[in-house]
């Protein structure tokens, strides 16, 4: 897979909280916690050409358009989903897990 491409994957929906601003180090330092969407797929991606990386993807952090997507999907927070959409490859502080997913669509048993 290539950053860009668009694929669909299964996997548990699930919520973390990683440091954020100012350091993006250590929530417990002072640094903001930012709360994220994170998929586990059901197999760990293992073959991202060029990802930041070079390691077995077990949590791929999920970018949703707008507050209003990141409202409807909560329910589906502990469930078992599939998301689709296209990889992208984290470049900045707030991209907290090395592989992206900028969602399209999420459909599971709460949708």
């Amino acid at each position: 897979m290539n950053e860009g491409d668009e694929l669909s994957l299964s996997g548990l929906m699930i919520i973390m909280t990683y440091p954020g601003a100012p350091n993006y180090e250590s929530i417990a330092d002072g640094d903001t916690p930012e709360t994220v969407f994170v998929l586990k797929p059901n197999q760990p991606i293992n073959c991202a050409s060029n990802a930041p990386t070079l390691e077995s993807f077990k949590l791929i952090q999920l970018v949703l358009s707008n507050q209003n997507d990141y409202k409807r999907y909560r329910k589906s927070i502990g469930e078992q989903v599939t998301v689709a959409g296209h990889l992208s490859y984290s470049i900045i502080g707030h991209h907290h897990n090395p592989l992206m997913l900028e969602v399209t669509s999420i459909t599971g048993s709460h949708q």
